[in-house]
């Protein structure tokens, strides 16, 4: 007891003596608790940023992201928002060899801006990915008409790159489609409603000084 309570007196003597120097050995001290705290607490707050919206989107959905392990605190911004995926590591994603259980696969794009509204101001996350995966996973329904799905865009992508715009055999299927559907003989498309009302007025012999009375625009 005599030995703790002599080891005591003698450690106030060293501080009391050299205070500045005990003062900066006990803020390093404060200083590397708290930097290894927040290391920690933001390690864990990521890794729950993604368990949660892995958890979110299914069980048997998996989140892929670009970039690699962050190397510290101000590291992690970067690694979240690197570069995209490349179409080389999607395809290598899809054969069987690589992933045996693998279904089907879209691409999430993911970026922070600012938005405002009147004098209020957000830092939101905006996250873009296909319909279809919105409808399949997102639960997301439209309140008429249909979403997109990757026929659709495969369909436009082949005419834009077919060369022809307003016409070609595209254009031709369209018509007949639309003929067949409302039970006319034939099908004319027009790339605007004007130029269709115009053709429509030749069609019925409409010409100068002719009246015609159409509905009045209402909202």
């Amino acid at each position: 007891m005599a030995s703790l309570f002599y080891t005591a007196k003698s450690a106030g003597r060293a501080v009391g003596a050299n205070r500045v120097r005990s003062g900066l050995t006990v803020l390093g001290i404060v200083i590397g608790v708290t930097s290894i705290i927040l290391i920690v607490s933001i390690g864990e707050g990521a890794q729950s940023l993604i368990l949660g919206q892995i958890q979110g989107l299914g069980a048997e959905t998996i989140v892929i992201r670009p970039g690699r392990k962050p190397s510290g605190p101000t590291d992690i911004a970067q690694t979240l928002f690197a570069d995209s995926i490349k179409q080389r590591e999607v395809d290598a994603l899809k054969r069987k060899e690589n992933v045996p259980d693998y279904v089907s696969s879209a691409p999430i794009v993911m970026v922070s801006e600012a938005v405002t509204y009147g004098a209020e101001a957000e830092h939101p996350t905006i996250f873009g990915w296909s319909a279809e995966f919105m409808a399949s996973m997102a639960k997301v329904k439209v309140a008429s008409g249909q979403l997109f799905n990757e026929a659709d865009i495969k369909a436009v992508t082949t005419v834009l790159r077919s060369g022809w715009l307003t016409q070609g055999p595209a254009l031709e299927r369209f018509e007949k489609a639309i003929a067949k559907k409302v039970g006319a003989k034939f099908a004319v498309a027009f790339n605007s409603g004007t130029a269709a009302l115009h053709s429509a007025y030749f069609a019925v012999g409409i010409g100068k000084g002719d009246e015609v009375i159409v509905p009045s625009r209402q909202r």
